[in-house]
């Protein structure tokens, strides 16, 4: 094979390899992997997160344990939820206010809390990406 040969060869391989490439990184471009953090000392016997399409239940999460991410198309740093555990029920409705940032892509974590507070106790989310 000549040498003119190979190049060509080698550059189609190489627009083949980048064009592979770009179609990967873009399937996962506009999915969020959000996953959540039970950071209090308590454990949840159940965590019900709920989205304008679907309700994803959790059961069981001891302190500092990390859910397996569920992939949705977009979410706030917040969502409705509600957390069982030996003591109660507690629930969580958010307020939308204008001009939060909805995330499109990449990673998202919840850090879920309960705070103490008198009379009743509620429930403390921290975002991070």
């Amino acid at each position: 094979m000549s040498k003119k040969a190979t190049m060509i060869l080698n550059l189609t391989a190489n627009k083949f390899y980048s064009i592979i490439l770009l179609l990967l990184f873009q399937v996962n471009y506009s999915q969020v992997k959000l996953s959540f953090k039970k950071d209090s000392l308590e454990d949840f016997k159940l965590l019900k997160v709920e989205f304008s399409n679907s309700t994803h239940t959790f059961k069981n999460l001891k302190s500092g344990e990390i859910t397996l991410p569920i992939i949705l198309e977009g979410s706030f740093a917040y969502c409705p939820m509600q957390i069982i555990t030996q003591k109660d029920t507690l629930r969580f409705y958010p307020i939308d206010y204008i001009g939060e940032k909805f995330y499109k892509s990449g990673k998202l974590r919840m850090d879920i809390s309960i705070l103490e507070l008198q009379p009743k106790r509620s429930i403390k989310i921290k975002a991070k990406r």
